[in-house]
């Protein structure tokens, strides 16, 4: 079988056209499929080595270029193993290195067609077992190494209910269709009074006019197993203006995925990542053979899907959660981020380092929430003239600047947590204050001049009475 086209033309023709000059109408889904259409002749000349180029950079094959120079990378492995491949020169010269990665990949693929086997099988891969990404706590030894990554990305943390969606698309017909959607907990068993959910969900997919590139090429049956990472959520809406205009209801939440039945019940989904289920399941494979895509990659294709759901499906289920890329974070600046986080009443935040995916706990994906909670005796509530809004309008009023609480006999400033209805009230009776208690939430607990002190501190309720009766 001959497939007109060699390595060194193939060569030739990249050095001399660094940039594509015409995308390919159609792209072969598998390695067989584009070797047909070479050996047919259904492509040839340029547009055959056009194709060649879009399918191995879209499978990550095809080596970028060095900017400095434009020559093009050494040959990886794999690309030289495709080149051995065109040429039909595959008698002799395979390096281990390429024998190793070949069977790392055949081996990843076993894995995949396993874990599959054992979900349509029993509708379960809890025993499997089912490797997910995990966030340490954020201690001050871990905060110490953030610059080991480049930049990260923080979110809000969500209090709702981990669920890892893995969805199945055949793409042998004219449109793709969802063949089976499965809802699965953390720990890899099913989530099963989500039926309505994953209605929409199919609905979501499908509709979307750019799904292939959400969900990658498809295998050589066909087929695509993409999978979304997120959290459930039951909201509340508040009135609450330092907030995002709603409050997560973890309990409520956690009652409805705990039926046997279909809920009616609302719950949402907020997906913080998504990748091919062989990215999945095998991803020290593909961390070993740097075949990972990093998490900015990632989540550019999962917000492009999320925004157009809100934008065109009216019965979306599917939440946005904000991930704001930051480069360079350095310890201090996570505090000042907790803080604004806190005074949102947020649980806390999720920081994400920009790499490749990791299925284990590990120090590339950081949680940080106020570790300390205490009640104390308001001694002083002092007024100033604040700029607040009132009607829309905004004016400078007499209001609540801050209050002051003593921490361990040293007397603590604490002016962030009270809304603006309370800074008026409190700043026109400020002695309704005085004298009462207050929750008070703080990062934590600091020694500056040889003096206890508090970071971040945040009122978080204020109670009528001297002491609290509930």
């Amino acid at each position: 079988m001959r497939y007109h086209v060699s390595s060194s033309s193939l060569r030739k023709y990249l050095e001399q056209y660094p940039e594509p000059r015409k995308e390919p109408a159609t792209l072969p889904p598998s390695l067989e499929s584009l070797l047909d259409a070479l050996s047919s002749r259904a492509v040839k000349g340029n547009e055959a080595k056009e194709m060649l180029r879009a399918f191995l950079l879209k499978h990550q094959i095809l080596p970028s270029r060095e900017p400095s120079t434009g020559s093009m990378h050494p040959t990886s492995p794999l690309l030289d193993l495709f080149y051995r491949c065109l040429d039909r020169n595959l008698k002799a010269g395979i390096s281990q290195n390429s024998l190793r990665d070949t069977l790392a990949s055949t081996q990843a693929h076993t894995r995949t067609k396993q874990f599959l086997e054992v979900l349509r099988t029993t509708g379960s891969v809890n025993a499997f077992p089912m490797d997910i990404a995990l966030a340490h706590i954020a201690t001050p030894k871990r905060l110490q190494h953030l610059h080991k990554h480049t930049s990260w990305f923080v979110s809000r943390k969500l209090d709702g209910i981990r669920c890892i969606m893995i969805a199945t698309i055949n793409w042998t017909q004219r449109d793709p269709r969802v063949t089976h959607l499965d809802t699965l907990s953390r720990t890899g068993r099913p989530l099963t009074s989500l039926a309505s959910l994953r209605t929409q969900l199919v609905k979501d997919l499908v509709d979307y006019p750019d799904l292939a590139a959400l969900c990658g090429t498809p295998d050589s049956h066909g087929m695509t197993h993409l999978v979304l990472d997120g959290e459930l959520c039951a909201l509340r809406p508040t009135e609450d203006a330092r907030g995002d205009g709603y409050v997560e209801d973890f309990l409520h939440t956690l009652s409805v995925v705990r039926r046997h039945t279909d809920s009616q019940t609302p719950i949402v989904f907020f997906p913080f990542d998504a990748m091919p289920l062989d990215a999945f399941v095998c991803w020290r494979t593909y961390l070993e053979q740097g075949r990972a895509r990093p998490l900015q990659a990632r989540l550019a294709a999962l917000q492009a899907w999320v925004a157009w759901c809100l934008a065109h499906q009216p019965a979306t289920c599917v939440r946005r959660l904000e991930q704001v890329r930051v480069p360079d974070v350095a310890p201090e600046d996570v505090t000042i981020m907790l803080a604004q986080a806190i005074e949102k009443r947020w649980e806390g935040l999720i920081m994400r380092a920009d790499g490749p995916y990791e299925g284990r706990r590990s120090n590339a994906m950081l949680k940080l929430r106020p570790t300390q909670e205490a009640e104390y005796v308001v001694r002083e509530a002092v007024v100033s003239q604040m700029r607040l809004p009132l009607d829309g309008h905004y004016e400078e009023r007499p209001a609540l600047s801050h209050v002051v609480i003593k921490h361990k006999g040293e007397p603590v400033s604490v002016g962030s947590g009270f809304s603006v209805a309370e800074r008026l009230r409190y700043g026109a009776h400020p002695e309704e204050l005085r004298g009462k208690v207050v929750t008070v939430i703080y990062y934590q607990e600091s020694t500056k001049d040889q003096s206890s002190s508090l970071r971040f501190p945040i009122v978080k309720g204020v109670y009528d009475t001297a002491r609290r009766t509930l």
